[in-house]
């Protein structure tokens, strides 16, 4: 029988080629912004399993530990991004898109502070970064609702 995997999918968006200036970082970009929902839809199923084992589990069952949540944490390799993007990159390359995306500010980069020994680094997506950045370009974010403030007349909020 005939294994079936997932196909990749890699998604040139306008409004990330505006904003980073390179179709290539804007796929790289495009796929840290989705394993970011998957982190977040992975971390409220947890939750949910968590509490349902609480309430059914009370009495003299095994002491629950509470699952750790990501909260938005990525924890990839270049090389895994290289696959995911599909670009054909080389693994020096994506370190270069990947360190760029950090220095404007779009992703953030860090190594796990709870592993020391491991050197695999985790990524959180600074969607209130892209989001203001796009509405300077005249985009929206994709899935985010933008809070707007009140003003007054006379500018004031």
């Amino acid at each position: 029988m005939d294994r079936l995997r997932p196909l990749k999918r890699s998604i040139i968006k306008e409004e990330l080629v505006a904003l980073t200036g390179d179709f290539r970082l804007a796929v790289v970009l495009d796929q840290f912004i989705a394993l970011r929902l998957r982190v977040k839809q992975n971390d409220e199923y947890l939750r949910q399993e968590f509490a349902r084992a609480q309430k059914y589990w009370r009495y003299g069952d095994p002491e629950l530990v509470e699952p750790k949540y990501r909260d938005g944490s990525i924890r990839t390799t270049l090389d895994e991004v290289v696959e995911e993007s599909m670009l054909g990159s080389s693994r020096s390359r994506m370190m270069r898109d990947v360190c760029h995306l950090v220095e404007q500010g779009w992703l953030e980069r860090r190594h796990s502070p709870s592993v020391k020994m491991d050197k695999t680094y985790e990524y959180r997506v600074q969607v209130g970064r892209i989001a203001e950045d796009f509405h300077r370009l005249g985009y929206a974010l994709d899935g985010y609702t933008v809070l707007v403030t009140s003003t007054n007349k006379d500018g004031d909020q």
